[in-house]
């Protein structure tokens, strides 16, 4: 949900195409809070693999848990090559927005060509890209196209050929069109 502003009053607009800004109409934009969950607590979330398979589980990504003091308390992979992570919403959604919490102490910048996809029913439709890299702390915002629907969010760093990469997030926080 977006909101402009022209003189003295908000006017609400439902998605980014229908934006215009200019003198006569809106001379003020920004990003309105729709009162929207985050879909994705507790969902059930698979990777690639697991870093120490004790700790570093899958799960700590959909926890709702967005302070994360050292690696234990993140989903961490294994250095591997396009290392992912998959959120399984349960149910066919619109996806709006991402929000990628990076995890708190060192290691940020690992966080780079982080590619967000949104599939279900044979279909997969890129949400978004996030070039990076990340520092430590960083909280990665992704606005989806409207269309972008699926069942599943998975999140694949683009590791250059013959590379590895490792992905570890402190939490993912996935809102859904109402």
């Amino acid at each position: 949900m977006y909101r402009c502003r022209a003189c003295c009053e908000w006017k609400r607009i439902r998605t980014k195409s229908n934006l215009t800004v200019d003198s006569q109409q809106c001379k003020y934009l920004e990003m309105a809070d729709d009162g929207s969950a985050n879909v994705a607590v507790n969902k059930p979330a698979s990777m690639i693999s697991a870093y120490n398979p004790a700790y570093h589980l899958a799960s700590k990504a959909v926890d709702d848990v967005t302070v994360c003091p050292n690696g234990l308390y993140t989903a961490h992979t294994a250095a591997e090559f396009k290392p992912w992570l998959k959120i399984d919403l349960q149910n066919i959604v619109d996806v709006t927005k991402v929000i990628v919490f990076n995890r708190q102490d060192y290691y940020g910048e690992r966080l780079h060509d982080l590619l967000i996809t949104v599939g279900g029913n044979g279909t997969v439709h890129t949400c978004g890209f996030f070039q990076g890299p990340a520092t430590s702390g960083d909280r990665i915002i992704v606005l989806c196209s409207s269309g972008t629907t699926g069942n599943d969010v998975t999140f694949t760093i683009q590791s250059r050929q013959g590379e590895t990469d490792i992905l570890h997030v402190c939490e993912i926080r996935i809102f859904v069109e109402t």
